[in-house]
């Protein structure tokens, strides 16, 4: 045996008795085989994906990928404009309503006028139609109740000495019944506010008075001056329900002149 052959046969004994290796292969890299077998099994036209794996190659371990600042920017700008588009939206919302309440607002002031003028025209009128012709008429009743407390008086001290005693009593009896009528009368006149007055001063005041009777003079100076007050007037919150009655010095010359006229 030449020596080429003996050292064949020692290279096929050694490789016969050498163990073998069962365990997986590593690439040269230090990465893992099947990594390198997903990326080789890529879509050929997917480059996206294929730029993003050059990158995650091409940057260094433990550090954050780029962020696309542009991008970011353009999608915030975006963003706001829809922001900006919902608060006109907003705004003309809020103004529509804003009108609205104005409205509301006028056309309850309107209807509150209104309705306080119907309820002073409704007072008015049950005060003009209802009440007045009640207390006019019982204004009429004291007015009576006074002229005859007038006459009973006259009677009683115009000569007691010949009146018989029960004529006399009795008449001071009807005498003290007509004021009492008349206190009566006035008191229910003053529950709904209305009372007598007299008009202060002695000259004539037509807003307030009423002249029943003029009495002629020549005296100049007491021309339109009261000459006796006869029965007193009545009026319920500064409103004249019966004014005084009254008579007045008329100069005689004034009374020729207005029949001339």
């Amino acid at each position: 045996m030449t020596d080429d052959n003996v050292l064949s046969q020692r290279k096929r004994d050694t490789a016969m008795t050498r163990p073998t290796d069962t365990s997986p292969q590593k690439p040269e890299s230090g990465r893992p085989l099947h990594r390198r077998h997903a990326r080789a099994s890529a879509a050929p036209g997917n480059a996206q994906t294929l730029f993003d794996q050059a990158e995650d190659s091409a940057r260094p371990p433990g550090t954050a990928p780029a962020l696309d600042v542009s991008g970011a920017l353009a999608a915030l700008a975006q963003r706001l404009d829809g922001l900006a588009s919902e608060i006109r939206r907003f705004d003309g919302n809020l103004s529509a309503v804003s009108a609205e309440i104005g409205e509301l607002k006028t056309e309850k002031r309107v209807l509150t006028e209104m309705h306080d003028r119907c309820r002073k025209l409704t007072e008015q009128f049950h005060e003009r139609e209802c009440l007045y012709p009640v207390f006019r008429s019982v204004i009429a009743a004291a007015d009576r109740c006074r002229r005859e407390t007038t006459r009973l008086q006259r009677l009683l001290s115009g000569h007691p000495q010949d009146m018989h005693l029960d004529a006399a009593l009795a008449l001071r009896h009807l005498l003290e019944a007509r004021k009492a009528d008349l206190l009566e009368l006035e008191a229910l006149l003053a529950n709904f506010g209305v009372e007598a007055f007299h008009h202060p001063g002695d000259a004539f005041d037509p807003s307030e008075q009423k002249c029943i009777k003029p009495v002629h003079i020549e005296d100049a100076r007491l021309d339109r001056r009261i000459a006796k007050r006869l029965l007193p007037g009545y009026r319920r919150d500064s409103k004249i329900i019966r004014p005084e009655y009254v008579t007045v010095y008329i100069l005689s010359s004034t009374v020729h002149n207005e029949r001339e006229v």
